[in-house]
């Protein structure tokens, strides 16, 4: 798996492997997963549904990732939003996240089109 996720032609794949796996996620959130976080772009892309399913295995990791890679660059709020939109159970911390700059904005957004 480690291999794929370097390799170009198999990393979207890969990350979607990793998608859903509490095993791999663990296995790779601070390397792989953290790193593509920091590249922006579609390698930033590829982890949102990594992070949306490891809510249930791993809700202060994923948490911790969004704080460290994502937050401070209002470039990925959607990304943010998208994440946690995902968790089963708000925490304070993922409240603050979604309090946080232009997440509030979306947050807002989306209460409002759910009217």
């Amino acid at each position: 798996m480690a291999e794929a996720l370097t390799n170009p032609d198999e990393r979207a794949v890969a990350f979607r492997a990793v998608a859903g796996s509490a095993g791999w996620f663990q296995r790779f959130a601070s390397s792989f997963s953290a790193e593509a976080m920091s590249e922006g772009g579609q390698a930033a892309d590829w982890i949102v549904p990594v992070l949306s399913g490891a809510w249930i295995s791993a809700p202060t990791t994923v948490e911790k990732l969004l704080r460290q890679r994502w937050l401070s660059d209002p470039a990925n709020d959607l990304r943010i939003w998208s994440a946690i939109q995902q968790a089963s159970a708000w925490t304070d911390a993922t409240l603050e996240m979604a309090k946080t700059g232009s997440a509030e904005r979306q947050l807002r957004r989306f209460t409002l089109s759910r009217s």
